[in-house]
This record gives structure tokens, C-alpha cells and sequence, in this order.
């Protein structure tokens, strides 16, 4: 049985007590939805259990940005590294998992890219700015690990990752975080 968004985002809903400035962030932004929704497309095993545990990860992380904001200690690898998300040992599509990962890595160095100034001002962490970060240089890298990715998923999983977010539309969102 896979639930529904609805379904994952009510019972987060129960656990966290969401305001609902919250919960409408969750109910229009594609980022936690592909959280939640990315263990399904990639054939988890138990993929509700994990879905819950995205989408609890990403509120975690918004109320929290101080403990799963961007830091120094971070910046050392490639952006995608410090997208941590559980996932079985086997049993599930690797490909299209990863290309999911690269969804949310496009959409994180919009982020930094967005909030340059914003961050600067606020002496919030940057890795533009605070690490010497080449934006363009790590935008045109993930934008090409993830097309190479996309040519080997099967036609159902890229139908249901563009249903909630594609690769332009990743590129060009911002979260707000």
C-alpha cells in the first residue's frame, strides 16, 4: 500500500501539530512532496515509512535551520552530499532514486543562488559566498549528471517525477528557505 501526499502530509500533520502557514508550504511546494513521494516512485520497499520519514526530515529541517542549514563543514564535496536521505539496502531503483536527489540538488543551488545578498545580510551561510562556491559551475554540473540520469528512467517514473517537479522547473524554484 503506498499513501497518497494527502495521506503522508496528515499524518506529519497529526505528529508535528502544523500552523498553517506550514502546511500550506507543504501542500504547494514541490520539495516535500518529492520527499515524500520519492520512496514510492523509486519502489521501496515500505515506501510509506520512508516517505514519512522524508517529509518529517524536511519539516525537522525548515523548523530547524540552524542544525540542517548549510555549513562549512559541508561545502568540502559536491552539494549532493549534504542531501541526506534514508533508503533501504536493496530492492528499489537506484537510478530513479538519484535522479530524485538531483531534483533537490538543483533546487538547493537555486536557493543559494537566490539568497546570496539575503544571507550576506543576515550572516546566514552561503556556500557562494562563504566557500567560494562557482554557481554556474555547480548548477551545469548537476544539470548534466542529472539529464545523463534521466535518459535511463523508464517513462513511468519520469511521468511521475515531472508530476511534481521537472528538471526546468527545478532549476528555477525557489523555496524560500
Amino acid at each position: 500500500m503506498n499513501l497518497s501526499y494527502d495521506e503522508l502530509l496528515a499524518k506529519v500533520n497529526v505528529t508535528f501539530g502544523l500552523s498553517d502557514a506550514e502546511l500550506k508550504n507543504l501542500q504547494t511546494s514541490p520539495v516535500p512532496r518529492l520527499a515524500a513521494l520519492l520512496p514510492a516512485i523509486a519502489g521501496f520497499p515500505d515506501a510509506d515509512r520512508f516517505g514519512l520519514i522524508g517529509l518529517s526530515s524536511y519539516v525537522l529541517g525548515v523548523r530547524n535551520p540552524d542544525v540542517f542549514g548549510a555549513r562549512a563543514s559541508d561545502c568540502s564535496a559536491v552539494d549532493r552530499r549534504s542531501i541526506t536521505y534514508p533508503r533501504p539496502q536493496k530492492g528499489y531503483n537506484k537510478n530513479t532514486f538519484k535522479y530524485g536527489i538531483d531534483l533537490l540538488t538543483l533546487i538547493m543551488l537555486n536557493d543559494y543562488a537566490v539568497d546570496v545578498a539575503d544571507d550576506k545580510a543576515k550572516g546566514k551561510f552561503n556556500p557562494i559566498t562563504d566557500a567560494g562556491w562557482n554557481i554556474s559551475t555547480k548548477k551545469a554540473e548537476a544539470l548534466w549528471i542529472t539529464n545523463i540520469r534521466r535518459l535511463f528512467l523508464s517513462n513511468e517514473d519520469k511521468a511521475a517525477l515531472d508530476a511534481i517537479v521537472t528538471v526546468g522547473g527545478a532549476t528555477a524554484y525557489d523555496p524560500g528557505w
